[in-house]
């Protein structure tokens, strides 16, 4: 049996103040030896004014997760980050990564999920 996080642990950065779903979803998915740390941007509901205070609270959750030295940032939230038009998580993923001095790497769950868009073609 692997220590936990031995192998990577996943920082995770999710919009919504509360959630069952997602965090029972995640448990399942990791292999043994990986875990997640999770840091949430509270949002309370959907909608423009809460997105950009939710936005507003990401560069905060970066840098709480890579002070607990996580493996990889994983911003979450696809209806979020997509409001704000096509390559904006491009920048979001680079304003992270600049937050935390790029010393772990950032990601989104739209980039993944274009990217795995892009190699099934």
């Amino acid at each position: 049996m692997r220590a936990y996080g031995e192998i990577a642990t996943i920082g995770f950065i999710g919009p919504p103040r509360t959630n069952g779903t997602v965090l029972h979803e995640a448990f399942r998915l990791a292999p043994p030896g990986v875990t997640w740390v999770w840091s949430t941007m509270g949002l309370p509901e959907f909608g423009q004014l809460e997105f950009d205070r939710a936005l507003d609270a990401a560069e905060t959750c970066a840098k709480e997760l890579a002070s607990r030295e996580v493996s990889v940032i994983v911003m979450t939230g696809i209806p979020l980050i997509s409001s704000k038009g096509a390559p904006y998580h491009e920048q979001l993923e680079d304003r992270l990564a600049n937050a935390i001095g790029k010393r772990i790497p950032v990601t989104s769950d739209i980039h993944c999920v274009l990217s795995a868009f892009a190699a099934l073609n």
